[in-house]
């Protein structure tokens, strides 16, 4: 990325919430309303790039991007990178204009992506996509990108040909093409921050 400063941002958070989730974004609560402690100066670097990992199925990862995408967007367009195949953007970028409706809601997890099982496509992802559909409404310029590669691609280990070093090619593959996305997303949009 060399049109752009990369800052790697790693964040250890402990957090102990009580979140209530329903299937209704309007039961969906922020409780981390201000900056994380430490954060400050990497988000008054502009732009600036910020990479968090997670371990999937989690609330409380998904809530520390939201507090970085709420103080990320306070005056800067910032683009949220999540890992959802390519295929479904479109779809994403429709909900974060919506009203957050039961259709609205129902065209977002009508997508593959939102029947995977393996805790990418938890509660957690949904409420960070309807936060930043919140931000959108009260006139914020925040925006996703799909970044995942297709999941016909994902080899299938119930197949006979299906080998660990087959698993471990892909995985390779993939996290190339993720790369390669998020690097497309900061070149895209050479001045909005990117998380």
């Amino acid at each position: 990325m060399s049109s752009r400063a990369l800052t790697l941002a790693v964040i250890s958070l402990v957090v102990q919430l009580n979140v209530a989730l329903a299937s209704s974004p309007d039961s969906i609560d922020f409780p981390i309303k201000g900056h994380i402690r430490g954060t400050t100066p990497v988000l008054a670097k502009k732009p600036i790039c910020i990479v968090v990992g997670e371990t999937h199925g989690t609330m409380e990862i998904p809530l520390l991007v939201s507090v970085l995408v709420r103080s990320a967007s306070s005056d800067t367009k910032t683009v949220v990178c999540l890992e959802i195949p390519k295929a479904e953007e479109k779809q994403l970028k429709a909900y974060l204009i919506s009203d957050g409706g039961k259709d609205a809601v129902r065209g977002i997890l009508s997508g593959s992506h939102w029947s995977s099982t393996d805790g990418r496509a938890g509660k957690g992802q949904f409420s960070l996509l309807e936060l930043g559909r919140r931000l959108v409404q009260e006139g914020r310029d925040v925006h996703v990108a799909a970044i995942d590669i297709d999941p016909s691609e994902v080899p299938d280990p119930s197949k006979g040909d299906f080998t660990p070093s087959k698993a471990f090619e892909f995985a390779r593959k993939r996290d190339k093409v993720m790369a390669e996305n998020v690097v497309a997303v900061t070149k895209d949009s050479p001045d909005a921050n990117v998380i």
